[in-house]
């Protein structure tokens, strides 16, 4: 008897051990953020970033929606769940969702081939224009890439000549051939939902998801932010302190359906708890469920893993993100976290940099912003990710993602440095120009950015493009070094620091100016 009541009782309290167990799991699960405050608080500081706004749903409950800093430096006004900041790029999921409103009404189809909703549609091959389908559009899968696309910005007049343009480029790869992340295709996207509702595409986005949603506090124009009193201020970072800059500095009517949208922590919980719900909200299906879908499976692959995301990425390997796919669905990346599929998507423009991801078998998301550009919004959407599924880093304890965040900024800082001193080694000294000042004078014309002037005025060249111009200072052989800025606040927008090189035919006149970063510009006779 003393065996069995001791095999009973060792039976029990092996019971009683399991289910503490349990229970704490599950206390840890219901409390996740526990500890959040004091871990963005600290973070503000380590990144010495002024705001951030995060919500946190799980299912359909919000965990969070709050605001932590200032809304600018310097300033006492805090951030809190009401505050205004600008996605970025997490704008375009909501021209995918727009887009998959219309198909579910059986107003436009995914398969529908773009130029028939757009009949001035035009790429840098007729074949290609002729074939591009609207979800090619939000694919990234057509060849345009934003590394030569967002050059346009300054100087198209509307969303229509943005795409013109674009269009006049040199694509980076072939089409269908590979995943090319691209701007401009977002925009046309937006023209598709234009056309096919005779709408400007701002009223289309209210009256279709922010109107529904009740998402009162979301903003589809710099105009509208702007008058907006509960806002944040965008940042640079000069002097080694966050300085406040123009919320309008980039032409929000040319980027509103991939990256002109902003929101507030309150906000940005409904928008992914209707994310959630695939395409219902408060009981209603808001978007149908089977288009919905759409954005959130592959259809490009992301070849070489998070390296395409660089400017996040650039130094943190695949397996220290626990992730072993990466893809590209409607305006959204698809990948695996931690064994569980992965539906995220990052913003950075104009002074603010954000991060939304969705836990799709877990029924979670959140959403983070901040109004200063750094490495803090990946750091902090693993964070949460982390306490969310209870993911656990070496030695049992949690991964600390802000210190590994905080090293791949210090790295990418010492990436820009080694450029640059490699471009001040590669500097030819002891050259002088071919030709004298006034034989670089004349017209040069690039058929996306159009017309560049190089003049003399009393001694010095001065090139000027659109509304921007800058002296020309010469580097080596024909190459002179410029800083083109632009006039009336454009100059945070402007090309900034670059090279010009001027190439001579046989006879030593200049054929073209190759302005880096900018355009390949050929002479006009």
């Amino acid at each position: 008897m003393t065996g069995h009541r001791g095999v009973r009782l060792r039976t029990r309290l092996l019971v009683l051990t399991i289910a503490s167990g349990c229970w704490a799991t599950l206390g840890a699960q219901r409390r996740p953020l526990d500890g959040i405050d004091a871990f963005v608080e600290k973070a503000l500081v380590d990144w010495q970033t002024p705001g951030l706004t995060l919500a946190v749903v799980r299912r359909d409950s919000v965990l969070l929606a709050k605001g932590y800093g200032v809304r600018e430096y310097g300033r006492p006004e805090r951030v809190d769940e009401n505050t205004l900041f600008n996605i970025g790029s997490c704008s375009k999921a909501f021209t995918s969702a727009v887009i998959a409103g219309l198909v579910g009404d059986g107003k436009v189809g995914y398969e529908d081939k773009a130029i028939d909703h757009l009949p001035w549609f035009r790429l840098w091959d007729p074949w290609v224009t002729s074939q591009v389908t609207v979800r090619d559009l939000m694919a990234h899968r057509v060849g345009a890439d934003l590394t030569i696309e967002n050059r346009l910005w300054p100087f198209a007049s509307g969303m229509q000549d943005l795409v013109l343009r674009g269009g006049r480029q040199k694509p980076l790869g072939g089409f269908r051939e590979r995943y090319h992340y691209s701007n401009n295709m977002l925009v046309a996207a937006g023209l598709v939902a234009e056309a096919v509702t005779a709408k400007p595409f701002a009223r289309v986005l209210h009256e279709r998801l922010l109107d529904p949603l009740g998402m009162t506090s979301t903003r589809a124009s710099n105009q509208e932010a702007l008058a907006t009193p509960n806002r944040a201020a965008p940042h640079d970072f000069v002097g080694g302190k966050p300085v406040a800059a123009r919320w309008d500095r980039w032409p929000d009517s040319v980027l509103l359906p991939t990256g002109g949208i902003s929101s507030t922590a309150k906000d940005m919980s409904t928008w992914l708890r209707f994310q959630l719900g695939r395409g219902a909200f408060g009981g209603r299906q808001i978007v149908a469920a089977e288009p919905f879908d759409q954005m959130h499976i592959p259809h490009t692959p992301v070849r070489g893993g998070p390296v395409e995301a660089a400017y996040w990425f650039a130094h943190v390997d695949a397996k220290d993100l626990h992730t072993r796919h990466w893809a590209y669905g409607l305006a959204w990346f698809v990948t695996d976290y931690r064994d569980r599929p992965l539906v995220w998507h990052g913003g950075t423009v104009n002074g603010f940099r954000c991060a939304m991801a969705l836990l799709p078998e877990d029924g979670a998301a959140m959403y983070v912003g901040v109004n200063r550009i750094t490495l803090l919004p990946p750091a902090m959407m693993l964070t949460v990710l982390d306490r969310l599924i209870g993911g656990e880093g070496e030695g049992g304890g949690r991964r600390d993602w802000n210190a590994i965040f905080l090293k791949e900024a210090a790295l990418q800082t010492e990436d820009a440095r080694k450029a640059g001193e490699a471009r001040r080694a590669a500097r030819v000294t002891g050259t002088t120009p071919s030709l004298p000042l006034e034989g670089y004078a004349g017209r040069y014309v690039d058929p996306a950015i159009g017309p560049l002037e190089v003049t003399v005025t009393n001694g010095q060249l001065t090139l000027r493009v659109g509304g921007f111009a800058g002296q020309l200072t010469h580097w080596h052989h024909d190459t002179f070094a410029a800083n083109l800025q632009g006039a009336g606040g454009r100059a945070a927008a402007a090309p900034g620091n670059t090279f010009a090189t001027f190439t001579l035919d046989g006879a030593g006149r200049p054929t073209q100016v190759v302005v880096e970063n900018l355009g390949e510009f050929t002479a006009q006779r």
